[in-house]
């Protein structure tokens, strides 16, 4: 069972960073308005970072790496093709379909794990892995998904601006507080919420404002609570 939980874990990895940090605002846009050039360099980044995790499986995995990439491409296409544009909607049916598609690929190559992790040796494997991918995932695919989030329909805010500057200081704070949180510190998560608010004071009059900080701030929180609470759950397997 752990041995395909890693196998999983690898693959999310290898997705959360060809989704969330190698592939670029540029390549998105190509891929929204149908250009083939960027939909085959985000092809390239997913088989290239599904290649290197065959230091973790034998040759026999390749062939369903390489389905796996040329599915996560598909599924991208067919998303552009359905919604034409990012949202909300679209990046969490994306990212379902995605995960999907690595859980079967996941337990066709479980198998295929090289024989020296199946030991003792896959516990400071599986930990490091594991920890990476979540931070991975609540850092950087937690910026997206609260950026559509923001931009929701549901829950649109007029005026409300999402600067660069305010997506760095949400990925510093998803860094800190899902490692308070993992550490057990759930307290301590507190003081860097109050920092922040220190810091918005004067801006907090703003109405419009405001809804935009505490519906980021709670969303920011939520997903790095679920991250530290995963990872204290992931090292106790």
């Amino acid at each position: 069972m752990k041995v395909l939980l890693f196998a999983i874990i690898l693959l999310l990895f290898s997705h959360g960073l060809s989704d969330y940090i190698f592939q670029t605002e540029k390549m998105v846009k190509r891929k929204a308005d149908g250009n083939f050039k960027g939909f085959i360099e985000h092809f390239l980044i997913v088989l290239s970072l599904n290649i290197v995790l065959m230091a973790f499986f034998t040759a026999r995995a390749f062939p369903c790496l390489v389905i796996l990439s040329m599915l996560h491409i598909l599924i991208d296409w067919g998303k552009y093709k359905l919604f034409k544009s990012e949202s909300l909607t679209s990046f969490v049916l994306d990212q379902f379909f995605h995960i999907f598609t690595i859980v079967l690929i996941g337990l066709a190559i479980a198998d295929f794990l090289r024989p020296f992790f199946w030991g003792a040796y896959l516990q400071p494997y599986f930990q490091v892995f594991s920890t990476l991918t979540v931070y991975v995932y609540v850092v950087f695919g937690g910026a997206i998904f609260i950026k559509y989030a923001l931009l929701s329909p549901l829950v649109y805010i007029p005026r409300a601006e999402i600067t660069t500057s305010g997506r760095i200081i949400g990925i510093i704070e998803r860094i800190l507080m899902t490692t308070l949180v993992a550490m057990g510190q759930v307290a301590a998560a507190g003081f860097v919420i109050a920092a922040k608010s220190i810091a918005r004071y004067k801006e907090l009059d703003d109405k419009n404002f405001a809804e935009y900080y505490l519906i980021g701030t709670m969303l920011s929180m939520l997903l790095a609570l679920l991250g530290g609470i995963l990872i204290r759950f992931l090292y106790q397997i």
